[in-house]
């Protein structure tokens, strides 16, 4: 049986991102199809690739049943691609999985969809393509979502799958080729290969703006050391992956498990880079941070998300002085640290917005990621706000965009929010000297951040960092 896999749309081709990431949520349900032996292919857009031809490469697989992973962002191009499908091929079962697929499948069903897998979808989707096979009635799995006489239907949840036993994410070799990377990485920027790889799924947290504890639950489980590291080293010895992206929200969770996984990494005497994210809260400290450093951590992101006291408390994010110490701590290590940080919360207004931001550009952190505040449906903050949220905006679900109707601050005016506070973070003389004495210390990265830095629209602002004077010169100057 042919199975399409498709990941409908690119999000967020621009500067400070550093390209398509892989997006092992359907590779992951790709590999569950090939592993029963199905004709499998994975479809995902080319950069510049316009909607009609990326239907008709699908259509020429001659599929029947077509697998969609789909973020919020992704609903209106789901949607329009499986109409296209199933006008060429009207007997094509058609699932949606993913982020929102799990919160909001009624719009998925809607649109065209037979069925929405909620929560983690390989046992389901086994399930659903060996009933397929066999004939036998799909209605009963669980976790499956339907309309019934144009009503929904929610199966009862499937249990959480044991991560050991599920196959490795089925790749597609022109990601892992050698390419530019677009972000801050080292070695930068010419890398032989780069892959995004996970060690676990669920969170503890329940911020308001997140939907990830929505879709994987609040337990985390994990892999086993051994079947993460041995994975980077099968994508190290035969596709030359160097840099890997661990994809886990917050790698550090665990203090025991990330000080054997580091020690796993270290005596695979593989010469991995490898990039995460963080929490502030987790057990972070000198033996973390020296096993992460070891093991070949090149970056890691973190989020603030905020430094008022108050607007943290309201995300449900506790607000932690540490965080500060946190990207101190790093730096002294030699690590460069990437900052997440969110605007046009509804109780802010453009004067506490900037205000605020004074206390970002005052933190150790050499990347920063400015992000709008975007009611992901069914979050604790869409529902702060559902009244207000613009109609037919999906598409603009990417956290560039402000969705909702704000009290005070316009759409436009929350992009020029975000530009300013970049800019702003970029060009302040505390930054500056900040850049001048990490690469003081840590030479090897001078490379790194005037690949990423380049790419910035004001980096003619900042190339006076990396001049052959900068040593003796700069850093009175910027002092």
């Amino acid at each position: 049986m042919k199975i399409a896999c498709i990941y409908p749309s690119i999000i967020n081709p621009r500067v400070d991102y550093p390209g398509q990431f892989e997006p092992l949520g359907i590779q992951y349900i790709a590999s569950t199809a090939t592993s029963m032996g199905h004709e499998t292919q994975l479809f995902i857009p080319d950069f510049g690739e316009d909607l009609e031809t990326f239907i008709e490469r699908i259509l020429k697989f001659d599929l029947k049943v077509a697998a969609f992973s789909v973020m919020t962002c992704q609903v209106n191009d789901s949607v329009n691609i499986i109409k296209k499908i199933k006008e060429s091929k009207k007997n094509v079962v058609a699932i949606a999985g993913g982020p929102h697929p799990t919160v909001k499948p009624e719009d998925l069903l809607k649109g065209g969809f037979n069925f929405c897998v909620r929560g983690e979808g390989e046992i389901v989707f086994k399930k659903i393509l060996q009933n397929i096979s066999n004939g036998d009635n799909i209605y009963k799995i669980p976790s499956i979502t339907f309309l019934n006489n144009g009503k929904i239907k929610n199966n009862p949840l499937e249990k959480r799958a044991e991560l050991d036993k599920l196959p490795c994410p089925l790749r597609i070799k022109s990601f892992l080729a050698p390419k530019t990377y677009k972000g801050m990485a080292y070695p930068a920027p010419n890398i032989k290969g780069w892959a995004s790889i996970s060690t676990h799924r669920g969170c503890p947290h329940a911020c308001s703006f997140c939907d990830s504890f929505l879709i994987w639950g609040k337990r985390i489980t994990y892999r086993s050391v051994d079947d993460v590291v041995n994975e980077m080293i099968y994508l190290y010895d035969n596709y030359d992956t160097e840099l890997f992206h661990f994809t886990d929200l917050n790698f550090t969770a665990n203090k025991k498990y990330v000080l054997q996984l580091c020690d796993k990494i270290t005596t695979s005497k593989k010469k991995f880079h490898w990039f995460c994210m963080a929490n502030v809260n987790t057990t972070f400290d000198n033996e973390v941070v020296a096993a992460m450093k070891q093991a070949g951590c090149t970056l890691i992101s973190v989020g603030i998300e905020s430094t008022n006291s108050k607007t943290l408390t309201k995300v449900n994010k506790e607000f932690n002085e540490k965080m500060f110490e946190f990207t101190d701590l790093l730096s002294k290590a030699e690590i460069p640290v990437n900052v997440f940080y969110m605007i046009c919360f509804p109780w802010e207004s453009e004067e506490t917005i900037m205000r605020d931001a004074e206390k970002l550009y005052e933190m150790n952190a050499h990347k920063v990621k400015v992000s709008i505040a975007t009611p992901f449906p069914k979050t604790e903050l869409w529902y702060m706000i559902k009244d207000k949220i613009l109609l037919n905006s999906y598409h603009l679900y990417n956290t560039d965009n402000l969705v909702y109707k704000h009290n005070s601050i316009t759409p436009e005016k929350a992009k020029d929010l975000k530009k300013a506070i970049t800019k702003n973070f970029y060009l302040n003389s505390k930054f500056k000297k900040r850049i001048i004495d990490f690469l003081t210390q840590a030479p090897k990265f001078k490379d790194t951040f005037k690949h990423f830095y380049s790419l910035l629209p004001f980096w003619n602002e900042m190339q006076k960092m990396f001049d052959n004077k900068e040593d003796s010169n700069a850093r009175s100057k910027y002092s």
